[in-house]
């Protein structure tokens, strides 16, 4: 037998996932994992799934939650889990009687707790535990599938984790790679047209998920999402609905791309922050990066984009701006200003000097006091 709900609600990464309906059936076996938004999921659904949703299209209408529930169980899914805390505070009581009356077990998922990381966990259980043929039949069965489809089909959803990581990361690139090959597995997979359309607006909203882990305003996401379902019932042709996928994951790009600009200017300023109160110390580059919290290689790069000079070169022209300063106003001698702005060789000081001043620094205090 594979893996069932009493089991999975055991693992380590589901403890703070509830029962709140449905408890008589918490030894059904999950055969699949589906991710779904609207209530039409349940046309996808063959029998033996655990549904992962926020229940979005659902979300102002009883007549619609109680129509999920009744064909959920009707297909005698594993369980359904909702995620309150986006499009309604708690899981509506109407949902969960109806659940209890139907013995449809009926799971509560913790604010903020990635869909995917679950699917991913859930999946490595359920691989591990079932004979490896059997997941085969069942993927043929749950996809609709022919069996020329093989065992590619059983590991579709790898590309799915993948590409929510692209899109939470900002990688435009590789994003849209993902779901073009995404678009032709779902065009040679065999499935009904209407089941494509519906998967589409699943991934987009899907997608809306790792932009909001990715910075993204969670008010701003969510208007997205009512946009995009908009769109969608505007058309039945497939190749608008992919162009209306792409558009709206572009969308969320956008804003995310939009954030790390916001996000990385915060740590420029930081970073120049705390070479203004240091830059007479022997700063490192490690040393620098460590008081952000970020990797070297990673502060380089965005403080490269953010002022067009490496960090190293930022310490530089504070040590000579203050460097400077110090001899237009002072009689210091040169190697107490090099100590204090941050050079403890003078003779090094005086060769950094003159390549960036073109002078010495002794001829550059002379200059002044000439013009003086």
């Amino acid at each position: 037998m594979g893996l069932t709900i009493r089991e999975a609600l055991e693992l380590k990464e589901l403890q703070e996932v509830k029962i709140v309906a449905g408890r008589k059936k918490v030894d059904n076996e999950i055969r699949w994992i589906h991710i779904g938004e609207t209530s039409s999921i349940a046309d996808w659904l063959k029998g033996g799934e655990l549904l992962l949703t926020c229940a979005h299209g659902i979300k102002d209408n009883d007549d619609e939650q109680e129509y999920l529930i009744k064909e959920l169980a009707d297909k005698d899914i594993a369980a359904l889990a909702i995620e309150p805390g986006y499009y309604f505070e708690n899981i509506p009581q109407n949902m969960i009687k109806l659940a209890n009356e139907l013995d449809l077990t009926l799971l509560e998922i913790p604010k903020g707790m990635p869909f995917l990381k679950l699917t991913e966990v859930l999946m490595d259980k359920i691989v591990n535990q079932s004979p490896f043929d059997k997941l085969i039949d069942d993927s043929h069965e749950i996809y609709g599938l022919e069996s020329k489809t093989g065992p590619k089909a059983l590991f579709c959803i790898d590309k799915e984790q993948i590409l929510f990581d692209e899109v939470k990361y900002g990688n435009r690139t590789e994003v849209f790679r993902l779901l073009k090959e995404i678009f032709i597995d779902m065009l040679n997979s065999g499935l009904e047209e209407k089941l494509i359309k519906t998967r589409c607006l699943e991934i987009a909203i899907m997608l809306s998920r790792a932009a909001i882990e990715g910075g993204v305003n969670l008010e701003t996401a969510l208007h997205l999402n009512d946009q995009l379902i908009k769109e969608m019932d505007k058309t039945n042709e497939l190749k608008d609905k992919f162009d209306l996928t792409k558009h709206f994951v572009n969308r969320y790009m956008d804003l995310i791309h939009e954030k790390a600009k916001m996000k990385n200017l915060e740590t420029v300023q930081k970073v120049k922050d705390f070479i203004w109160d240091n830059y007479s110390d022997k700063l490192t580059l490690d040393q620098i990066s460590s008081h952000v919290y970020l990797s070297a290689s990673h502060l380089s790069k965005i403080f490269k984009e953010a002022t067009s000079v490496t960090i190293m070169e930022y310490v530089n022209q504070i040590r000579l701006r203050e460097s400077k300063k110090l001899l237009r106003k002072t009689e210091m001698p040169l190697n107490k200003i090099a100590e204090i702005s941050g050079y403890y060789d003078a003779s090094y000081f005086s060769k950094v000097f003159k390549r960036e001043s073109g002078i010495t620094p002794g001829q550059y205090r002379l200059n002044t006091f000439k013009r003086s």
